[in-house]
């Protein structure tokens, strides 16, 4: 996709987003950051995941390879580049890389895979196979009663409600737990960019009120202050609110995304989330032994600390892992068109 074609607004969310990955996964040395953005980083990417998904006609065997060809290669890729990578940091044994292996073929359980972001890419290709068939019915209330369903028993109903102990294989529990923030982007995506883009005064009026509350509200989110929470004893109501509550931090990430989405750099990053996913784990292994080796190092002691390494192991993933990763996907899928043409030839 072409600069033109894309949406500069989404791909700084992205950056945002991606940042807030990184960042949460210091955990608590991060500070009060750690748990704000676990609040809402991964709703976040489902969220645009949402925007983006397309409203075509092809079949589902079209649709199915295209996404195996953009997430699911991808994801093979960024496993045997981890497992390369534990190999050589001298971490891996015969009885761990055959566990590495189960845990592979379950689709890297969420918190049950040392790589910890790939889940998401296992998650993000089950989810949006669903929602090949869900975004069929041509009534958008329906489409909403489906993915609360499914977030009802994703949080409440499943065994550990599927937060803190997933357990399901292709993380299907989280999918089930994240699914109606897929659809709300995919619902309201062409509403919200029209609402960023207008220059109507009154809706300038109300998406800057709106910006005001959420940013206010995140702000006492981020202090440790919840002003729904009186109102989570119940369980179908907590479920509203918490869905709310979230999708006012995302409102508050897009109207700052679309704030900043002229900065290069941003959108630089923002484009290549799918690479930074599988970098990460890498990333973080291998940055701090390459300064040991030169004898220098670095500890966090502080969430500033964190803010600045996290942005350190952005820009050095952009120019280190992620240009291996997409070497390797282009050399693949150009012997993978290779065959099939011979296969087609002959």
């Amino acid at each position: 996709m072409n600069t033109k074609e894309r949406i500069l607004w989404i791909d700084v969310c992205k950056f945002f987003g991606i940042f807030a990955i990184y960042l949460g996964h210091y955990g608590a040395v991060a500070g009060k950051l750690y748990s704000f953005v676990f609040v809402y980083h991964v709703p976040l990417f489902f969220f645009l995941s949402g925007c983006l998904e397309k409203k075509k006609n092809e079949n589902f065997k079209a649709f199915f390879l295209n996404k195996t060809e953009k997430i699911l290669i991808p994801w093979l890729i960024f496993c045997t580049l981890c497992l390369f990578l534990c190999e050589m940091n001298a971490e891996l044994t015969l009885t761990n890389l055959h566990d590495i292996g189960i845990g592979i073929l379950k689709g890297c359980v969420r918190n049950n895979f040392f790589a910890g972001s790939l889940w998401f890419l296992t998650a993000l290709f089950i989810m949006q196979n669903i929602c090949y068939f869900i975004r069929k019915i041509p009534y958008t209330w329906v489409i909403i009663a489906i993915a609360l369903v499914f977030s009802f028993a994703g949080n409440i109903v499943l065994p550990y409600a599927g937060i803190t102990y997933p357990s399901l294989w292709w993380n299907v529990d989280s999918v089930m737990r994240y699914l109606i923030f897929y659809v709300i982007g995919y619902i309201s995506f062409p509403h919200l960019n029209k609402l960023l883009a207008t220059k109507e005064k009154k809706y300038i009026i109300f998406k800057n009120g709106l910006f005001l509350i959420s940013i206010c509200y995140a702000g006492c989110l981020y202090m440790g202050k919840d002003i729904f929470s009186p109102l989570f004893k119940i369980p179908i109501i907590s479920l509203i609110i918490s869905i709310v509550k979230i999708l006012i931090i995302i409102y508050c990430n897009i109207i700052l995304a679309y704030f900043f989405s002229n900065v290069g750099l941003f959108q630089y990053i923002g484009q290549n989330t799918l690479w930074l996913c599988g970098a990460e784990y890498g990333i973080k292994l291998i940055t701090p032994q390459l300064l040991a080796i030169v004898g220098l190092g670095f500890s966090i002691v502080s969430p500033l600390g964190a803010l600045l390494i996290t942005f350190i192991m952005l820009l050095a993933a952009m120019k280190t892992l992620v240009p291996i990763e997409k070497g390797i996907y282009d050399r693949l899928m150009d012997g993978i068109e290779l065959c099939v043409q011979k296969n087609k030839a002959s």
